[in-house]
């Protein structure tokens, strides 16, 4: 008989952290599980961690032979392996509380057209000690949203607030259906920064979203992270203007929200331009640039506005360049 739910733990080189995360799997106040370990060609004793675990037979193990690049490629092969009616991601150097599966899955069988449904999530430091803020990721919409647990029709809540920004905060933090993460062709692979925040919109087109105002998730912080990495090269720009074209391929986005996204994402833009460790190279603008003027019909007028808040020079330079692919683009 397959399990109620399927645990995927993708890792790669978390080895200081990966004993404590499996041990607060293993802790979980539901049982009716099965474990899928992916660990994606580490480097460091993360097998031998893992392994010591192995004596539960409900973990599988797989090891790459090579690191895949994308940890999306990992989302997607673990929900191939998984057997469950539902899915736990649960990243390798985070923890939960025991009762965050039996929790999550009690809304899932409560709430059947919810495609997903998350909990709140703590941010840790590399010695598991919080950090402040929690709720910081709702600022940009409406922080209020998330004070009640709710169950809300997919598409509004995107409308209103998952357009703007990715509205859940770690993976780690969500149970999904394990049939319609399929059915929508699972996590995208063309995306490297933003490919979680289309999962859930994938998702939330599907059915309604649940949240529950519960701390059941500790997600790591760590000082060096890709999406630091993604702010200075442009790609996290790059991959917002994306995402807000593939949302208007799927439904109407209030020409509000669109202006809002739009704004936040010049605003990165110039910042990753600006910043004195910028790694926006000709080859990176000029991808921000195709995937800004598909969607953005402000867009030099923008530019201008919040460059105006740095440095002359830097303005000058950075007008220039986009007035020249104005033009060229026609």
């Amino acid at each position: 008989m397959s399990p109620r739910l399927s645990i995927v733990v993708p890792n790669y080189n978390h080895e200081a952290y990966l004993a404590a995360r499996l041990e607060s799997i293993f802790a979980q106040t539901m049982q009716d599980f099965e474990l899928i370990y992916l660990d994606d060609a580490s480097t460091d004793n993360s097998q031998g961690i893992a392994e010591s675990f192995a004596g539960d037979d409900r973990m599988r193990m797989f090891r790459n032979s090579e690191n895949s690049g994308n940890p999306f490629v990992q989302w997607n092969r673990g929900v191939r392996e998984a057997r469950g009616e539902y899915v736990w991601i649960a990243e390798s150097d985070d923890l939960a509380e025991p009762g965050l599966a039996e929790g999550l899955m009690a809304v899932l069988d409560e709430h059947p057209r919810a495609s997903f449904a998350y909990c709140r999530s703590q941010p840790i430091d590399e010695q598991g000690k919080p950090l402040p803020d929690d709720l910081v990721w709702s600022d940009p919409v409406e922080a209020a949203h998330w004070e009640e647990d709710y169950c809300e029709d997919g598409r509004e809540e995107i409308a209103r607030f998952m357009v703007v920004r990715s509205t859940v905060p770690n993976a780690s933090a969500v149970l999904f259906r394990r049939q319609l993460y399929v059915d929508c062709g699972g996590a995208p692979l063309d995306f490297r920064y933003a490919g979680d925040w289309v999962t859930w919109l994938k998702l939330a087109l599907r059915g309604d979203v649940a949240w529950v105002n519960q701390t059941w998730n500790y997600h790591r912080k760590h000082p060096n992270t890709v999406t630091s990495s993604s702010a200075l090269d442009g790609r996290w720009a790059e991959e917002g203007y994306r995402v807000l074209a593939f949302l208007q391929s799927q439904m109407d986005i209030p020409r509000g929200q669109i202006e809002r996204v739009c704004d936040r994402l010049m605003v990165k833009w110039v910042a990753s331009w600006v910043h004195p460790e910028s790694r926006l190279d000709e080859e990176r603008q000029a991808a921000v640039f195709a995937s800004a003027v598909a969607v953005d019909t402000g867009l030099c007028r923008r530019a201008l506005r919040n460059i105006m808040l740095h440095r002359f020079f830097l303005r000058c330079r950075f007008v220039r360049d986009l007035h020249r692919r104005s033009r060229a683009h026609g």
